[in-house]
């Protein structure tokens, strides 16, 4: 589908990738990073569609299908790899903690 006003697809760097594949974990839910081979990341999580990832910049991405729903990756240490990602999915805050 067409890109929503204001939702950029900027081109990520698949070097800038690395920071973000995983796994995180809040509770019993995982959700898992992965790289497409159209350089989006993917985030899969049981029981749902996949979500792909539009880069905004920074740290931050929002996801299709579902534009309501946004990404941001929290970094840490020498910054070459997430620890935490919070999701913001139709309103609440989630955030999961990187476990692998």
């Amino acid at each position: 589908g067409m890109p929503l006003p204001g939702v950029q697809d900027l081109e990520l760097d698949p070097s800038d990738a690395e920071a973000f594949l995983g796994r995180y974990q809040v509770g019993c839910t995982t959700y898992e990073v992965t790289l497409g081979s159209d350089a989006h990341l993917r985030v899969n999580v049981a029981d749902r569609p996949v979500y792909r990832l539009l880069f905004q910049g920074r740290h931050s991405f929002v996801a299709l299908p579902y534009a309501a729903a946004r990404f941001y990756f929290v970094l840490v240490y020498d910054r070459t790899m997430a620890c935490r990602l919070v999701i913001y999915l139709h309103g609440p805050r989630t955030e999961a903690v990187r476990f692998q």
